[in-house]
């Protein structure tokens, strides 16, 4: 990188490097101020609060039976699930057991990666694989996938040194600006399929990963609501009788 700055500056194309510079942060920030990127991501939600709004309307509505209104009440349900959770599944028992985690994003985000191969018990209530996987098999592709991700990241910094080293004679003023743009989404590009294939490869562990995590202990809540009510038991009781003890 830093020796493609310098070919930038040698070859006198400075103002030019300067000027697309100023041209991408320039775009990034109108993009930004007029949430051009927010408004991308949130449409779907829009399309999706426009659904659930719909459906409040047929539950309300006195045209639709009670069997009709029930089957609303469950695609609302479902839409809602969707939209908090950020996540296109449909098997509601799926997703009311997925909200009932800590961090349900955290869910979410494995269930993409590894989805195919866990499948929801209902019975259980819980993750299972949908066929057995070998755990340590799955830890030796989850580190095959990280050695590779790093080797590849290393990989693709290095690949901004070719064009300087091996064809330093065609690099002028003219094109070493779209030669340092080309490379370096190159290397974007390049380390983000390294994060794809890591990703691939972690797909086993994280679906064993899913069978194991526990969700919130409900008991446990429970159990810190009766010695709370315990406590305030006694003081209730004493304000009772300084009530009937008053003159």
């Amino acid at each position: 990188m830093i020796d493609l700055l310098i070919k930038i500056i040698e070859t006198g194309s400075v103002p030019s490097f300067i000027i697309y510079i100023i041209f991408v942060l320039a775009i990034y920030f109108f993009a930004k101020k007029v949430r051009i990127i927010q408004d991308v991501f949130s449409l779907y939600d829009s399309t999706r609060n426009r659904k659930i709004k719909e459906l409040d309307q047929k539950i309300e509505s006195d045209i639709y039976s009670e069997y009709e209104k029930d089957v609303f009440r469950y695609k609302r349900k479902v839409l809602s699930y969707q939209k908090s959770l950020k996540t296109a599944e449909t098997h509601l028992p799926s997703l009311v057991h997925v909200n009932s985690y800590e961090n349900s994003k955290f869910i979410v985000d494995k269930l993409k990666s590894c989805g195919k191969l866990v499948e929801f018990d209902e019975s259980l209530g819980q993750f299972k694989l949908k066929q057995p996987i070998d755990e340590v098999r799955a830890e030796k592709r989850s580190k095959i996938g990280e050695v590779v991700f790093m080797i590849n990241g290393i990989a693709a910094y290095f690949t901004m040194f070719v064009p300087i080293h091996f064809f330093e004679k065609e690099i002028n003023a003219t094109n070493v600006i779209p030669i340092a743009l080309f490379l370096f989404f190159a290397m974007i590009l390049q380390v983000f399929l390294g994060g794809v294939f890591m990703r691939y490869m972690r797909q086993h562990k994280d679906a064993i990963l899913l069978t194991k995590i526990k969700p919130i202990d409900l008991e446990y809540l429970k159990k810190l609501d009766a010695k709370k009510a315990s406590q305030d038991t006694p003081v209730i009781e004493q304000q009772d009788q300084d009530t009937e003890n008053s003159p």
